[in-house]
């Protein structure tokens, strides 16, 4: 049951939200646009959150940033205005950081992403060589089962937007010929 306290600021969020004179709606605009100027952060460093998630034999690194986000790594690199989500699905290690929730500094990735889920609404500058691109709008990237092209590698991997605990991942070597 809800508490008579969210109903009243359900209520008052849906007037501001839905406001019927152009000065409210000026108002919620500029108050949104404070919040999303003043948001920056570089890499792992800034107004960010990071949710690591511990699946079976896999790590699940969610990165979440509104504003301005600036990634300079080599697995991604670009920046984004607006809000941004970024997955990448590692394999666990002993050097995988520990589950639950970083803010302002997120924990390092311990090692390379075998797939990724990126979203971002606003303005995005994918700088890849695989994937040079702007986009003004909403823009939702999956790439499941990443390897290079060097890797000589078998890989079973499960993952699930909604349930990232129940990821798995299951990297073999390949047997030596006889």
């Amino acid at each position: 049951m809800k508490s008579p306290h969210s109903k009243v600021l359900q209520e008052k969020l849906a007037s501001l939200i839905f406001a019927k004179t152009s000065l409210q709606r000026v108002a919620f605009i500029g108050v949104l646009h404070v919040f999303f100027l003043s948001a920056c952060a570089v890499n792992n460093y800034g107004l960010t959150a990071a949710k690591v998630t511990h699946g079976n034999g896999a790590v699940v690194y969610e990165t979440l940033a509104p504003g301005l986000h600036i990634r300079t790594t080599s697995e991604d690199p670009g920046a984004s205005f607006g809000y941004s989500k970024r997955t990448c699905i590692l394999e666990k290690t002993t050097h995988s950081p520990a589950p639950g929730w970083y803010y302002l500094k997120t924990p390092d990735k311990s090692g390379t992403c075998h797939a990724t889920d990126l979203s971002t609404i606003g303005v995005e500058l994918r700088l890849a060589d695989s994937d040079l691109s702007l986009t003004i709008g909403g823009r939702f990237t999956t790439k499941m089962g990443y390897a290079a092209q060097s890797d000589n590698k078998d890989m079973y991997l499960f993952f699930d937007t909604t349930n990232p605990q129940k990821t798995k991942l299951r990297i073999n070597q390949p047997r030596r010929p006889q």
